[in-house]
């Protein structure tokens, strides 16, 4: 993409964020956008310089002009520009992807999705939206760039995505997958036994695996295994524990069964990805540096 500023990108794409600059000329851009990042502390800002679209994947405590509001998790919250936002997790952790935008079409966007900006929508374990904003994701951090046509056509979808899962929210929350989920991403870093999850779905174990895997696309298991790798990504990269530590912090058993599941997943060994996270981090410190020293493209 044209003018873009390099970002962390790996193959799976999906790397931490990528940041464009702010060019008032076009109808729509992309300024940061972020896939399944932790916040470990509150966020609390006078007002959103641009469009700020949230999903958060835990309970969240947000705070409008209409008050205090204590969301659930798989929640949306569209900010305008100028309107006042912060946020903190209403448990140990919060977990968000987020667009920031500019441009006169994000606002045309909004009024045909029929979405009201400072207004939490609460979309169920089921939602598609995770799938569509990660869509827009790759599309923004590709290494080839894409058109700004398709990147507003992948916005759009998103918001028709919220407003219909919005208005017709999933089964899940009739048959107790909605609280099983909820309940593993607030405790998936302590042990957990099918038979728990059962009664708190209120049904047998293979009714549960079979219902979870039908709404979350994984079995209950392996959706705890993803949440503590994930977890554990965010240790190795933000802290400077030892991989042994980490692996006791997110409810290995020991290093190698950390390190199996972490290269199974990441094809790529704790250490290993710690090292070329750094150094792309660095890469893009550097890149954003020179930007802010250059200033905006003409």
């Amino acid at each position: 993409m044209a003018n873009c500023i390099p970002c962390v990108y790996d193959r799976r794409m999906k790397p931490f964020r990528t940041v464009f600059p702010a060019d008032l000329r076009t109808d729509f851009a992309v300024e940061v956008i972020g896939h399944r990042v932790a916040i470990p502390e509150p966020v609390a800002q006078a007002s959103s310089p641009s469009w700020f679209c949230f999903l958060f994947h835990h309970p969240v405590v947000a705070r409008t002009a209409a008050g205090t509001t204590v969301l659930p998790a798989e929640s949306v919250l569209i900010v305008a520009p100028g309107e006042v936002i912060g946020h903190r997790p209403q448990g140990r952790v919060l977990v968000r992807s987020w667009v920031r935008c500019l441009g006169p079409a994000v606002a045309a966007a909004l009024a045909e999705s029929g979405l009201a900006t400072s207004t939490a929508y609460s979309l169920g374990a089921g939602s598609d939206a995770l799938a569509a904003l990660l869509a827009m994701h790759r599309a923004c951090v590709h290494p080839r760039g894409s058109a700004m046509a398709h990147r507003l056509a992948l916005f759009r979808a998103w918001l028709h995505t919220v407003a219909r899962d919005a208005a017709s929210p999933s089964s899940a929350t009739s048959n107790g997958i909605a609280e099983v989920r909820r309940h593993l991403d607030e405790n998936h870093l302590l042990p957990q036994r099918l038979d728990d999850l059962a009664t708190l779905a209120d049904c047998s174990r293979a009714q549960l695996c079979r219902r979870f895997r039908r709404v979350v696309g994984c079995s209950p298991i392996q959706y705890v295994l993803r949440l503590r790798l994930e977890a554990a990504c965010d240790l190795l990269h933000g802290t400077i524990l030892s991989i042994p530590a980490i692996a006791e912090a997110c409810g290995f058993s020991d290093r190698y069964h950390f390190s199996r599941a972490f290269s199974a997943r990441y094809d790529s060994g704790p250490a290993a990805w710690r090292t070329h996270r750094s150094h792309d981090t660095e890469r893009l410190g550097s890149a954003q540096n020179e930007a802010v020293r250059l200033g905006p493209a003409q």
